[in-house]
């Protein structure tokens, strides 16, 4: 059932076992939200691999059960589904960070460096420990912006203090105009679900 496969991947994505690496990476890039005229929060992850699983490791079975009664529930598309129990199963020997598209946490810590689009200086927040209980996720915010200006970003992620060569990702933004400006603005909007068909590389344009 193709509803089950997308909500088992969701599931993979958002609850993978936590992992300790001495080295770290960004399997899962970041993320620039909640953009103002005035500021932008960034949304960083540390994984345990510099790349998620390859679509050909295998998907985890999940299943539905009402709370109350016990009884199966079937798992259709665009439906939530409320006082129900789901469970993930995967195959004998295997677990969640096994699973299609996986990227396991890891302990670290995470930093954003950005600038005016071409300008000279860099500002940077500090660095921030992204913790197994978060599943590797820090969020810095970023104030102080220039209404409507291209920004330049790098986010840096290392294991400790000690890490003198971080893993780094680099991309950019534009931040709002202000309330009273007409300006054309593109924006998405994000949920963690059908994961194959808008997070995985290749599957941007479907439906």
């Amino acid at each position: 059932m193709r509803s089950a496969r997308w909500l088992g991947v969701a599931l993979t994505l958002g609850l993978l076992p936590p992992a300790v690496a001495a080295e770290v990476h960004q399997a899962t890039g970041f993320k620039v939200v909640n953009v103002t005229s005035a500021a932008a929060d960034i949304w960083t992850r540390v994984t345990l691999r510099s790349a998620a699983n390859p679509a050909d490791a295998p998907l985890p079975r999940v299943e539905a059960f009402e709370v109350k009664t016990g009884k199966p529930v079937a798992l259709r598309e665009n439906r939530v589904f409320p006082d129900t129990r789901i469970t993930v199963h995967m195959p004998p020997g295997l677990d969640l960070g096994a699973a299609s598209g996986g990227a396991p946490a890891a302990t670290g810590q995470t930093r954003v460096r950005f600038r005016v689009k071409g300008a000279a200086a860099w500002s940077e927040t500090p660095w921030q420990s992204a913790g197994l209980e978060r599943d590797g996720i820090v969020v810095h915010s970023l104030a102080a912006l220039v209404p409507a200006t291209h920004y330049d970003l790098v986010v840096q992620a290392r294991w400790d203090t000690a890490d003198r060569q971080p893993d780094e990702q680099a991309g950019e933004f534009k931040s709002a105009p202000l309330p009273d400006q007409r300006q054309p603005v593109t924006f998405c909007v994000m949920t963690c679900q059908k994961y194959e068909r808008l997070d995985h590389p290749g599957q941007e344009q479907q439906g």
